[in-house]
């Protein structure tokens, strides 16, 4: 008898929208969990650092971080079923978007392009009278930026263009473009931290300055009003990035779902040993060992 093969189904609108709600609940609660528990200094250091946005070593970063390699997993899964059955521009296209992805989760945890932008610095401003010495002079904020941004925007641009031509109906490439906004207001925020406090640019200070916000400041957190504007600047980039993410992925896993809508996976049983032929030859060999009666 031939047992019957289980079949899963799953409701891919009740998936996205649970996903959704999920995320954006974790993100909204690593928020406050910086307000109330890191920067109001409730609990030992060592805890309050454990709920930090602006850290490395934080549960925020480890979400981002995994969240953003679930989202590159979710694009390979789409360029492996698009590999068979798109087109070549198909294929190129979302190939380059899961090797982004990929190199976004890697950054994430290696902070690689943190350490670029540090040997960018390091070897141009002993190198005068070059171009990028001339960058150095002339940019205000984190060195990555010089090398990265230029890439980071390229690759907006693509991603934004060619998923118009592959999502379909316009909701999801509404929520593809408030993706790309949030990370662009990302990367804003992140330009304006890396300005020197005295810069003229620099919209922290003049907001300490203007709003006297010291006593605030001193009674709330024991902070000075540049360093907590400058500190939830950080928080809400970090969430707002987030928040992007999630926007991605929701996408993504939404376009998967619609392509392996009708998708069967089989699994090939191992070969197994016959075990009559197996058998066989022990059995001869004795019968011919033992002489025959009569």
């Amino acid at each position: 008898m031939t047992p019957s093969t289980p079949t899963f189904r799953f409701d891919s609108v009740s998936l996205l929208r649970n996903l959704l709600l999920m995320c954006v609940s974790i993100e909204l609660l690593f928020f406050a969990l910086d307000y109330h528990v890191n920067y109001a200094g409730l609990g030992s250091g060592s805890i309050r650092r454990l709920f930090s946005t602006s850290r490395e070593d934080s549960l925020p970063a480890w979400f981002s971080i995994m969240q953003t390699a679930m989202v590159a997993l979710t694009v390979w899964l789409v360029y492996l079923l698009v590999r068979r059955l798109g087109t070549r521009w198909q294929r190129a296209g979302w190939l380059t978007l899961a090797l982004f992805f990929s190199y976004l989760a890697f950054d994430d945890g290696a902070r690689i392009h943190e350490r670029v932008g540090t040997a960018y610095h390091e070897y141009f401003s002993q190198a005068s009278a070059t171009f990028g010495a001339r960058t150095l002079e002339l940019f205000p904020s984190y060195r990555w930026q010089i090398v990265f941004m230029p890439i980071f925007a390229s690759m907006g641009v693509f991603m934004f263009v060619f998923l118009l031509g592959q999502l379909r109906g316009w909701k999801p490439k509404v929520v593809v473009f408030l993706a790309l906004t949030c990370l662009a207001g990302a990367v804003a925020l992140d330009f304006l931290e890396g300005l020197d406090e005295d810069h003229w640019l620099n919209p922290y200070t003049a907001i300490a300055n203007t709003w006297q916000l010291d006593y605030w400041s001193a009674r709330t957190f024991g902070r000075s009003p540049y360093a907590t504007l400058v500190h939830f600047s950080k928080s809400i980039e970090e969430t707002v990035e987030m928040f992007a993410m999630t926007l991605l992925w929701v996408v993504f896993l939404g376009h998967f779902t619609w392509l392996a809508r009708d998708l069967r996976i089989r699994f090939a049983p191992a070969p197994a040993c016959d075990q009559s032929q197996a058998s066989a030859a022990p059995q001869e060999s004795v019968s011919s060992a033992v002489p025959q009666a009569g």
